[in-house]
């Protein structure tokens, strides 16, 4: 229920996108790109009906973020990990950091891309492969793992497949 008037007061008419990045120093392997995300949500800014919602630390919120008009960032109105974690489950997609809450979006029924994963096909039996693209053997064709970094150009077009099957959900719960 919170994070459902969470969502209706911080990002209606739009619909919610969690997008989950990461800066951690200590482990740097799986960091977000900042700069790539940054140029997306650029990018989509004027073209979808999104807001996207910046689940992260409050030190991993870079400044530049603030000044994007289609981010809601969660940190900003003092949410815990179990909140962010609700968020991400009333979103319509989940994006971002191959990062402990991704595991809230991995066990769900919605949409999700993960990104910078540094996880080994041969660590889990039957893992699934469609080009730089990975999903367990349980996961739905548009919930995928993708190994390597982030590019605004790939960030577009994984986006762009989840945005087609949420777009479909959105119009059946309008009606």
């Amino acid at each position: 229920i919170w994070a459902a008037e969470f969502i209706r007061k911080h990002v209606h008419p739009a619909a919610a996108v969690t997008v989950q990045l990461r800066n951690n120093p200590v482990n740097p392997t799986r960091n977000s790109n900042y700069d790539s995300w940054i140029a997306f949500f650029r990018h989509c800014a004027d073209r979808y009906p999104v807001k996207f919602i910046l689940i992260c630390a409050r030190s991993e919120v870079d400044p530049r973020l603030k000044e994007l008009r289609n981010l809601v960032i969660a940190k900003d109105f003092g949410t815990s990990v179990e909140q962010d974690l609700a968020l991400i489950e009333a979103a319509h997609v989940h994006m971002g950091a191959s990062s402990g809450p991704a595991i809230m979006a991995l066990f769900s029924s919605k949409p999700y891309c993960i990104f910078n994963t540094d996880i080994k096909p041969t660590l889990v039996k039957r893992f699934t492969h469609e080009g730089r693209r990975i999903r367990f053997f349980f996961s739905a064709p548009l919930q995928n793992w993708i190994a390597g970094e982030e590019t605004p150009e790939l960030l577009t077009a994984e986006f762009d497949r989840l945005w087609t099957a949420a777009a479909t959900t959105l119009r059946t719960e309008a009606r």
